[in-house]
């Protein structure tokens, strides 16, 4: 298991003693994450980027950088056509910041609550 939550990672520890080491340990992966989701409710922050419509001119590159299907082009009031962002799909990788010319996508920024739990889970060691 990792410090992350909702990640699992359940490789035999050392060397593999065959399959029946393969199988407890995937089966305590999954006891592990079993447990995590029985909680039946679990709370994310959102980090996803945001697109200010009267910079935006929508041609098409952030569409196309983003990996995730998260930007469609949508009617603007007194504009033709914009980006806009699907929350659910986004995931805030910036993909589609780095490629609009207009700069009218803004990143979604981390709380300082987040970058910390990010760093203690990288380096804390198992």
């Amino acid at each position: 298991m990792s410090r992350l939550p909702g990640v699992f990672i359940c490789p035999p520890k050392g060397k593999a003693d065959g399959h029946q080491q393969a199988l407890i340990s995937g089966l305590a992966g999954a006891g592990k994450a079993a447990t995590f989701l029985s909680q039946g409710r679990l709370e994310v922050a959102p980090i996803t980027v945001s697109v200010d419509p009267s910079l935006c001119r929508y041609c098409g590159r952030c569409e196309a950088a983003c990996g995730f299907g998260a930007i469609q082009v949508a009617p603007a009031p007194g504009r033709y056509l914009v980006a806009q962002v699907n929350e659910v799909r986004c995931t805030g990788c910036g993909a589609c910041v780095a490629v609009c010319p207009s700069k009218a996508i803004s990143p979604g920024l981390l709380t300082d609550e987040q970058v910390a739990a990010s760093l203690e889970a990288l380096l804390v060691r198992d």
